[in-house]
Parts: C-alpha cells; sequence; structure tokens
C-alpha cells in the first residue's frame, strides 16, 4: 500500500500544519490523567500515533511522548524510519483496527483523516475497541474525521494536478454518497534521467468513506468511551485553516 505514493507524501502534503495538531494533542493527552501519572514516577508518557504515515506529527511529539508510530504501509514507515531515526520511537506495522501492542499507553491519537481509511463499521469499532483496551485508565484517545462537504464536493468527480521539481501527480477523485466512499486514483511521475527524459510511474488508489458524527459516537460507546467531546476544526482550540477547517476533532478519555 502507498508503495509509489510514499515517496512523495510529504511534498504533497506539505500545506498540513503539523505544529499545529501537535500543540493540540500535547495540550489534551499531555494534561490527561494517566499522563501526569508517568509524570508523577518520573517518568515520560506513552504515545501511540496509529496511521502515522511518514511519521510527520510524532516529529513534534518525540521529545515530550515515548512515541510508537503504527502504520499498515510498510512503504511509508521506511519513510518515517528515514527521516525521524528511533529515538525514542517504535515503529510497527500494523492494521490500526487489529493493532496488538506490548503494553499500555497514556494517549492514541490518528489525526489527518486515518480514520476515515477505516471502511467499514467493523473496522471502525475494532479500531475504538483495541484504543481503549491498550489506553492507561485516564488515558486519552485523539483523532479527526472528514466533514461531509469535504466529500460531497466530488460527488461528479474531479480531477487534480500537481508539478512539482521532483514529481508530477495526477489524481482523480470520485465520491459514492450511496456507499459513503470516495476513491482516489493516484499516478505519479518521477523524473530519473534528465538528459533522456525518463520517467517513472507509479499508481496508487486509495479510498476513505465518510463517518457521520452518530456513527463515530455510537461506536465510541461500545468500545467502552463515556467522556467524548467533539470539536469543530479552528474552534475551541482545535486545529484551523486548511489543516482543519474541513475536520471535525474528537478528544474521549478513557475513566480511571
Amino acid at each position: 500500500m502507498y508503495e509509489g505514493l510514499s515517496d512523495f507524501y510529504n511534498l504533497l502534503t506539505d500545506d498540513i500544519d503539523y505544529g499545529a495538531l501537535a500543540d493540540f494533542v500535547k495540550k489534551h493527552a499531555g494534561g490527561s490523567v494517566a499522563a501526569k501519572g508517568y509524570a508523577e514516577r518520573g517518568e515520560r508518557p506513552i504515545l501511540l500515533d496509529a496511521g502515522t504515515g511518514t511519521g510527520n506529527l510524532i516529529k513534534y511529539l518525540k521529545e515530550d511522548f515515548n512515541c510508537i508510530g503504527l502504520d499498515v504501509s510498510e512503504e511509508m514507515l521506511d519513510v518515517a524510519r528515514q527521516e525521524n531515526g528511533a529515538d525514542n520511537v517504535l515503529w510497527i506495522c500494523q492494521d490500526m483496527s487489529k493493532m496488538d501492542l506490548y503494553g499500555s499507553v497514556a494517549a492514541v491519537v490518528s489525526l489527518t483523516d486515518s480514520v476515515n481509511h477505516l471502511l467499514t463499521e467493523k473496522k471502525l469499532l475494532g479500531f475504538f475497541d483495541r484504543a481503549h483496551n491498550f489506553l492507561d485508565p485516564g488515558g486519552i484517545l485523539i483523532f479527526d474525521v472528514l466533514k461531509p462537504e469535504r466529500f460531497e464536493a466530488l460527488k461528479g468527480g474531479a480531477e487534480f494536478f500537481e508539478d512539482l521539481d521532483e514529481v508530477s501527480c495526477f489524481w482523480t477523485g470520485k465520491y459514492d454518497a450511496g456507499k459513503g466512499i470516495c476513491t482516489y486514483n493516484i499516478s505519479c511521475f518521477r523524473l530519473t534521467d534528465p538528459e533522456t527524459m525518463t520517467y517513472v510511474r507509479s499508481d496508487d488508489t486509495v479510498r476513505e468513506r465518510y463517518w457521520a458524527p452518530e456513527a463515530v459516537e455510537k461506536a465510541l460507546e461500545a468500545a467502552g468511551f463515556e467522556r467524548v467531546r467533539r470539536l469543530e476544526g479552528g474552534r475551541r482550540g482545535a486545529p484551523g485553516g486548511k489543516t482543519g477547517k474541513d475536520r471535525l476533532y474528537y478528544i474521549c478519555e478513557k475513566n480511571c
């Protein structure tokens, strides 16, 4: 998965403000009951980034937390390892809906619409259930989901193009409202020989599902989360601008 896209992911997502996302995480995860327990023991809290991709968020969090970066794509994790190293970070290749950790953590985060990549109710509940299971008492789950406007704009299909020095990228997006699934077909062309103008093409298909708040909150309740807050992007301290304007943010606490 993401075999071709992984090399260019950071270039194509450079409009995401990971610093703002990290500040949001530090405020809520760092102030949790579980995190305070680590501090009282003179330890740094453990944080799991589920759907970490190339580890861009962990780059801003690894000084404050012992981090675990989890992703289903080994190719994305290879980039994460190269750019972030191994200091205070454990990289794991797993499906986030079936994740199996070695112990508990103070916080689980899953941002930049990773949860939208869970395409079935079984997978959604699987992720929430396992997050709840592996959280310390008083621990925090933080995630976002895309708002419906993001998908509705692609009902009739749309085409996009990005031309950078390192890569040219073409992609189409089309939303099937009946299934609630948006499919992106992405082709990247990398120049490998300027003299002969030789390019290498890679193709990826990515799918995301729209999750309505009612479905999300029903699954959270079924997983055992009783204290859940939902924030609009850009309001009440949630990341705004291009990073958060199309997203809802959830902060969920596991009871002590």
